[in-house]
């Protein structure tokens, strides 16, 4: 993770997202620009009409709220990252929580490039199912919830096959658009160039 990470940029990704090309220069562009922090437009698999209003919504509260998640790609300078203190030890929540307080220190920006997510969760548990598991993790977490008792409300219902995070630990199938290792390191599955 991050304490392997030598360069002067830091991306954090879901191991089922995908980058778009020429990321590493909207990267530095962005942030170099004077914003905090950055994160790509959503994608997700599938042809569903309903996975485009989740998009939609994912990047207009990215847009005007400030608030991308963890398979938008978030990405900042190493430094900012180690200034914060890095990510809290959360079972769940994390990207939001970093998401949070680098908002606090400045603009969160969001790229006009779009990260390709897996559509699996919403065609497994269903759009509006995950969408409103969603929601209630974040009003829980708001409220004072423990993010145990979140990760355990998160993971009901979940095949047994989930690591709880979206990712298919046990099957090795291919989804709709998504390749490459499931549950793995994403730098394992992904061509990270050296954000230097």
């Amino acid at each position: 993770g991050a304490a392997a990470a030598t360069g002067e940029y830091l991306l954090f990704l879901h191991a089922d997202t995908h980058l778009p090309e020429g990321y590493v220069d909207s990267i530095i562009d962005n942030i170099s620009s004077g914003n905090i922090a950055c994160a790509f437009r959503l994608g997700i698999c599938g042809v569903n009409v309903g996975l485009r209003m989740v998009e939609w919504g994912a990047n207009t509260r990215s847009r005007f709220l400030q608030l991308p998640y963890g398979d938008q790609g978030i990405s900042m300078r190493s430094s900012t990252f180690y200034l914060l203190g890095g990510y809290k030890n959360l079972p769940i929540m994390e990207d939001y929580e970093l998401a949070q307080r680098l908002r606090r220190i400045g603009n969160i920006g969001l790229l006009e490039q779009t990260v390709t997510t897996s559509g699996r969760r919403w065609r497994e548990r269903g759009l509006m199912a995950t969408t409103i598991v969603n929601q209630l993790c974040i009003l829980a977490y708001k409220i004072g919830v423990s993010p145990a008792a979140i990760l355990s409300f998160y993971r009901r219902g979940e095949s047994s096959a989930s690591d709880g995070c979206g990712t298919d630990v046990a099957s090795s199938s291919v989804d709709d658009c998504a390749t490459g290792l499931r549950g793995a390191d994403p730098s394992m599955t992904m061509p990270f160039p050296k954000l230097n």
